[in-house]
Parts: C-alpha cells; sequence; structure tokens
C-alpha cells in the first residue's frame, strides 16, 4: 500500500500483507518520508471494517509523530502510545497494545493527519486475518472403510476458539467417481449434502439424509465461518463404504471405548450418548485415578473432578465405563475436555460432546 501526499510532501508506504496478519504489532510497519526542510507532524488512525457488511469493527490510533526530513520507519515500539477502540459487539477487540487481532475478512483503511496543512489522506486495502491453528478433521478418517451409513463426522474447530465469535461451520459430503481425486470431487460433483451453520463440531449422519451407498468412495470437507466470513477450511477426507455383514452387525452390540491422547495436544474427539467409555493406558505403577472434567462449551470452562474410587488403576490399559447419565455435572449437548494426570507428571485427554441416552 503506498500514497502521496500532494500538498505536504509527505509519502506513506504501508507494510502490511493482505494475508498473514495477526499481531496488533504489524499493524504500524510504516514508512513515512518527509520531503519538505522542516519536521511534521502527523497523526494516524487505522479503521477495520467487516468487508462484507461495511460495518465498522475497531480503529486503532497513534500520534501525534514528527516525522524529520528524510524517511522515517516506524514500528510498534516508535509509536507510542496506542488507543484501540471496539465499535462492533460482534467481535472480541483485546484493548490492550499487544495481541491478537480478530479473525475475520476486513477492509483496513489508513487515516494520515498532516497537522501543518489539516489535510487527511485515507487509503484501503482488504485483509485477511486467519485462525493461529487449523480447522482439523477427526473421523470418519482419511482412508478408512465404513460398514454402517449413518457415521458421525465430527473435526476440532480452528484455534483460538475463545477469540471467535459467532463461529459456524458448514459440512460438504460428495460422491467420488472414477479415476477422480478427492478435490476435483469436492469442486466439481453435486454434493450428496450440504449442511449449513452447524454451530458444535459434529454432524451425525441423520436417517432422513441422502443414503450412503454400499461400495462407494466419499470426501468431505469442512468450512469454518465467522461473522459470516469464510476463515478456516479443513483438508479435504476420503472414505468408503462396503456391504454391512451380519458379523459386523454383532460386532457393532459391543460397548466401544475411546482412546485417550498422552500429551498438550487433544488428538481426539468423541460423542458418548448416556455412558462415557475411555480407553486409558496406564504406563506408571499409579493403583489410583486423579480425573477432570472440564466444560468448553461456554466462556467460564468450569471444571469438576471425576471420582473412580471404586475403581483400581491397572498397569497397562484400562476400560472404564463410567455412568454419566448418573451425574447430573453432564449438560446434554456441552462439549467437555477430559482429563487423567498421573505422577509421572503427564496428562492424558480427549475432547467429547455429551448426550443423553434416548
Amino acid at each position: 500500500m503506498c500514497a502521496l501526499v500532494s500538498r505536504g510532501q509527505l509519502t506513506v508506504n504501508v507494510l502490511i500483507p493482505p494475508s498473514g496478519l495477526m499481531d496488533k504489532q504489524q499493524l504500524w510497519n510504516i514508512i513515512l518520508t518527509n520531503t519538505e526542510q522542516s519536521p511534521l507532524s502527523v497523526q494516524v488512525q487505522a479503521s477495520f471494517s467487516d468487508l462484507n457488511t461495511g460495518q465498522p469493527v475497531f480503529t486503532a490510533s497513534a500520534g501525534p509523530i514528527i516525522v524529520g526530513m528524510g524517511t522515517k520507519q516506524l514500528s510498534a515500539t516508535t509509536v507510542g502510545q496506542v488507543q484501540y477502540n471496539s465499535l462492533n459487539a460482534n467481535y472480541r477487540i483485546d484493548p490492550g497494545p499487544t495481541g491478537l487481532l480478530p479473525v475475520g475478512s476486513f477492509s483496513v483503511c489508513y487515516n494520515f493527519l498532516i497537522d501543518k496543512y489539516n489535510k487527511v489522506v485515507q487509503e484501503c486495502q482488504p485483509v485477511t486475518i486467519s485462525p493461529l491453528g487449523p480447522l482439523l478433521l477427526n473421523q470418519p478418517a482419511n482412508g478408512s472403510t465404513l460398514q454402517e451409513y449413518h457415521p458421525l463426522f465430527s473435526w476440532l474447530p480452528p484455534t483460538p476458539v475463545q477469540s471467535l465469535t459467532s463461529l459456524k461451520y458448514d459440512l460438504k459430503l460428495v460422491e467420488v467417481l472414477a479415476n477422480q481425486s478427492g478435490a476435483d470431487a469436492i469442486q466439481d460433483n453435486i454434493p450428496l449434502m450440504v449442511i449449513r451453520n452447524l454451530s458444535v463440531a459434529n454432524y451425525l449422519h441423520a436417517p432422513n439424509a441422502p443414503q450412503l451407498v454400499p461400495e462407494k468412495q466419499y470426501a468431505w470437507q469442512v468450512i469454518a465461518t465467522s461473522n459470516l466470513s469464510e476463515i478456516a477450511k479443513s483438508e479435504i477426507w476420503l472414505f468408503s463404504t462396503r456391504q454391512e455383514s451380519s458379523a459386523s452387525t454383532l460386532k457393532e452390540a459391543s460397548p466401544v471405548f475411546i482412546k485417550l491422547t498422552k500429551g498438550s495436544s487433544v488428538g481426539g474427539f468423541a460423542v458418548f450418548k448416556g455412558n462415557l467409555r475411555f480407553d486409558y493406558f496406564n504406563e506408571t505403577r499409579d493403583t489410583t485415578w486423579n480425573i477432570n472434567v472440564v466444560d468448553i462449551t461456554g466462556l467460564q470452562h468450569n471444571g469438576f473432578a471425576l471420582s473412580l474410587d471404586s475403581v483400581r488403576v491397572n498397569r497397562g490399559q484400562n476400560l472404564v465405563d463410567y455412568p454419566a447419565g448418573e451425574d447430573r455435572r453432564f449438560i446434554h449437548g456441552h462439549q467437555y475436555l477430559l482429563q487423567v494426570f498421573n505422577s509421572a507428571s503427564e496428562v492424558w485427554q480427549l475432547r467429547f460432546e455429551y448426550r443423553k441416552q434416548d
């Protein structure tokens, strides 16, 4: 972005990228060139507005800045105190001088007020601010083969979730034809279904939805939107279907236990109906449980301890079947983070949604 002031002889070059902008401090990478023989006093204001609606989002004001003869390189450390004013309740704006910018598609306009001439020059450009963490698909796994025709589709939201408002998802499912890639199928084929404006990070293929057919291959993708702007797009994953046998029908009657993932990253997501069934692999000599559950649906993130005093922790695999339907702390439709802590200072965890038993 480059602007020339005809009266006052001030050249402005704003060095912000159209994409990859994330941090407030990146707003102030500006080069000012004063071709006069005396210093100029300049005030700078950056105004963000929603690219789709035109509604103002926030302003950031700095100055006055004294520009001597020649070129002056501005940065977050040289512009002095910056005042941020939030103008839109649909976006979370940190009033502090540091931190992340809101996620979305915006028009950013810079106003440069030259005090000597009382002249304002404005330059605008569109920018896209993406989430820090990507939108990740979870299940059905890429390349998997299903023997069921009403699978659960689940994914992990872009991060940080707490900075995103009005977060919604669009799920697209298409059949993949012979000699077609998943990307080509998503782009060219008529969708088998498109589910829009999902408020949770999963979708159970409903009995009245278009039927999946045995011996077919399908591709699916999820798009995340915030304030009606696309902010993240997942990879395209493929899965196949095959004829369900009577043996597999009997096998489905057995309960499924979801494995916990070791480490700080949460690698899995599940939907539990009634009971929580999880698989914890104990690599220590622990014999008692230390389990915490956090409700991550709202902003409060309230946690509580899960008591399994009657169940001994065994070395190796532990299959836990907890009757959550008898525990009033679990709320239908809420998402939770289950964490198991051990004596090795490790945490094993799983994200899940709880639903009441029909």
